[in-house]
């Protein structure tokens, strides 16, 4: 990982940019690590950011602390796009508006269920179609 602020200081000093001399590591989590010792790694780290790889060593994508508090906390509105809806809306009947691609271990917690942990469904979505 190269940071902008590495580049932009050696720019500013009149240095040649020899990106090599910037490049950091960013540390490797499993993609079903504990959010805890993944902030932890996070907190280590040279970077604000982690690669996450499968069981097979695949890259999934990158996790930062931000992501690491909306897993623990949920969204913030005020971090929803202009027009962009929460993924859960409780309507006057009682009944619940869920967002297909929302978590399933998300849904679970506003819902106050119990879900399996051995599944085979990650998303709202999922969770339907495995009790169609």
């Amino acid at each position: 990982v190269i940071q902008t602020r590495d580049v932009l200081a050696a720019l500013l000093a009149g240095r040649v940019l020899d990106p090599r001399q910037h490049v950091r590591a960013a540390p490797i989590v499993h993609d079903q690590a504990d959010a805890l010792d993944v902030l932890q790694k996070l907190r280590e780290s040279d970077v604000p950011m982690a690669l996450v790889h499968d069981e097979y060593g695949h890259f999934e994508g990158i996790v930062t602390p931000a992501d690491i508090l909306e897993a623990i906390t949920g969204v913030f509105r005020s971090d929803l796009e202009a027009g962009e809806e929460e993924n859960a809306v409780k309507r006057e009947d009682g009944s619940w508006l869920l967002a297909g691609y929302m978590q399933a271990d998300e849904m679970a917690e506003v819902l106050g269920i119990d879900l399996p942990e051995n599944r085979d469904y990650e998303t709202v979505a999922g969770y339907v179609l495995s009790h169609l």
